[in-house]
């Protein structure tokens, strides 16, 4: 036999002007904070069984790594260190076997230069570059219910479709600048 979890929404909730990553019963109830990050947390993803959380610990040089914690807030452990770089924006693959993520170079003066999409294999820890040119700008990552990754090609303007099985992209007109979603 076993039970279920309640339903909760999580959310980032800004304290002093730091956010972290909060979470509260989808019923009403008392709100229960999951991170605990000094410099807060830039973005976040759900695992797809809900169970963890990745999300991206921000540092006081402007970049940040990708930090884990449980779906209650266990302690965190680091997925990938970014030492040099801003890691944000994580995305779980369906299956949950890998994180797509942005890495921008963290400039001298604080701010992130031009993203690149990455994708860590969770259980390798093996990083992967799908823009078929890596010098491209390439940000917004959204993983497909079939395990093809979309995201945004600035440099193209399009939106590229990654196949991971035949390693080839295909891509679709886009001048807004703006990523679609599946």
């Amino acid at each position: 036999s076993f039970t279920t979890g309640a339903a909760r929404v999580a959310y980032l909730l800004k304290t002093d002007d730091i956010a972290n990553v909060w979470a509260v019963p989808a019923e009403g109830g008392a709100a229960a904070r999951l991170t605990s990050e000094a410099a807060g947390v830039d973005d976040f993803a759900i695992s797809p069984d809900g169970t963890q959380i990745v999300y991206a610990a921000l540092r006081p040089d402007g970049g940040a790594d990708l930090r884990r914690t449980s779906r209650d807030g266990g302690p965190a452990t680091t997925v990938l260190a970014c030492p040099t770089d801003l890691c944000s924006t994580p995305q779980f693959s369906a299956d949950g076997a890998q994180l797509a993520f942005e890495r921008s170079p963290v400039q001298p003066d604080g701010q992130a230069g031009d993203p690149k999409v990455q994708v860590l294999d969770l259980a390798t820890g093996q990083l992967a570059v799908p823009a078929q040119d890596p010098t491209h700008t390439t940000r917004s990552p959204r993983f497909t219910a079939d395990g093809r990754l979309a995201y945004l090609d600035s440099t193209l303007q399009a939106i590229a479709v990654f196949d991971f099985v035949s390693r080839t992209a295909t891509y679709i007109p886009n001048t807004s600048g703006e990523m679609g979603t599946w």
